[in-house]
């Protein structure tokens, strides 16, 4: 248990560290690997928020909120979404996140209005920063309730590889599945070591 807190420590420092930087780099953009990165993750998914989808979709979708890092910068959401019928009887079909109200969701960020992903959604938050090293960073937090973000993936972005970053993603969407809901993220991690 000592472990966990400790982590969860970590990750509340980074990101207040994070924060900062941001703050005093907010014009600095993001470098073409990051951007490249980002676009990996987006095409490998294959549907964000708010675009039209099969009648029968459920699956993964992603979709950009604002980020902390000005112009060009943005966050990614990586979280379960389905399928909505907009309008009437030929109204046609839209990914919207995996909760009753989930086209409402989705009309809002059609609106440019930033979205937060519901309580009742794990996710994973995805954003590019400097680490300790002062180089570019990616960054792969776990979002759960209205708990505060559990760092779970941080890695240089130089000497990062897309079956890194692959596997660390597929390891936060499996917690997403497999997690119950009436546990957190420790809990879940310190069951599967009991």
């Amino acid at each position: 248990m000592l472990h966990i807190r400790l982590l969860e420590m970590e990750a509340e420092l980074i990101a207040r560290e994070q924060i900062k930087r941001a703050e005093s780099d907010a014009e600095r953009p993001l470098s073409e690997k990051s951007l490249f990165y980002l676009q990996e993750i987006v095409n490998e998914v294959g549907l964000q928020l708010a675009q039209p989808c099969a009648s029968d979709f459920r699956g993964w979708l992603t979709y950009t909120r604002k980020g902390t890092r000005g112009a060009g910068s943005s966050d990614l959401v990586l979280l379960r979404g389905k399928s909505f019928k907009e309008g009437g009887l030929f109204g046609k079909h839209r990914a919207g996140l995996d909760v009753v109200n989930g086209l409402d969701h989705a009309l809002e960020y059609l609106r440019n209005i930033d979205v937060t992903p519901p309580a009742e959604l794990d996710h994973l938050l995805i954003n590019f920063g400097r680490g300790k090293d002062n180089q570019d960073h990616v960054f792969i937090w776990y979002g759960e309730n209205v708990a505060p973000y559990r760092l779970i993936f941080e890695h240089g972005v130089d000497d990062l590889s897309i079956e890194t970053l692959h596997s660390a993603l597929g390891q936060g969407l499996h917690w997403i599945l497999s997690k119950p809901r009436d546990m957190t993220l420790p809990q879940y991690l310190q069951s599967l070591k009991s």
